[in-house]
């Protein structure tokens, strides 16, 4: 028998779900999908095109810089109101192969309280925790609930997440410290859901 006449050659069946355009060239992976494919440093530039090309062109804000690495202060991104530069919203790039939990980001806050109580920054309108992963409903929760749920977490947990991890030199919960923290606003601190930055971004020069 020669090979064209032998019954061992089959046809092989498409993959469930793919079509011939899908298997030739790929199929074309979800847009929050691509985004757990990159870095660190490739999240922080997406988020920042993203308030740079949505949101200051929509005229929420007037300017909007790139910070992050070492030394950021807890600010990846910062998108000043104002052309005085004096009021500003904090965005706090966190990119975790799980979604971002409570206890990742106590040590954010800490810095946020540290440095502001310092005078080293201005304290935010609002703060914004984003994640390609979401946040999980424990933290989403304390972010959409009561604030001073939220306010007593972060000094209950100062001393295993903050105080080695704020300065080198570390930060211990003082008297004026805690009396601080305890008056700022954690009204503050937020999350965007990914899908809709993923939406938004859609819309700029960076699509």
């Amino acid at each position: 028998m020669s090979l064209l006449e032998s019954s061992e050659i089959e046809i092989p069946l498409q993959a469930k779900g793919f079509t011939n355009s899908d298997i030739l060239i790929g199929k074309r992976l979800h847009p929050a999908k691509v985004i757990k494919t990159y870095d660190s440093s490739d999240f922080e530039l997406f988020i920042h095109e993203w308030a740079y090309g949505y949101l200051k062109d929509k005229g929420t804000y007037k300017s909007v810089y790139r910070i992050g690495g070492s030394g950021d202060k807890g600010r990846d991104v910062i998108a000043y109101v104002d052309e005085e530069k004096k009021i500003a919203d904090y965005f706090q790039c966190k990119h975790y192969s799980k979604a971002l939990a409570a206890a990742d980001v106590y040590v954010e806050i800490g810095k946020l309280c540290y440095n502001t109580y310092r005078k080293n920054i201005v304290f935010p309108r609002k703060y914004y925790f984003l994640a390609p992963k979401d946040v999980t409903s424990n933290l989403l929760d304390l972010l959409h609930g009561d604030k001073d749920v939220l306010r007593k977490k972060v000094l209950e947990n100062w001393s295993a997440c903050c105080e080695k991890s704020i300065a080198v030199r570390g930060v211990s919960l003082d008297e004026e410290l805690s009396a601080y923290i305890a008056q700022i606003d954690f009204g503050i601190f937020d999350t965007k859901p990914i899908l809709e930055v993923i939406d938004e971004h859609s819309k700029t020069r960076w699509q």
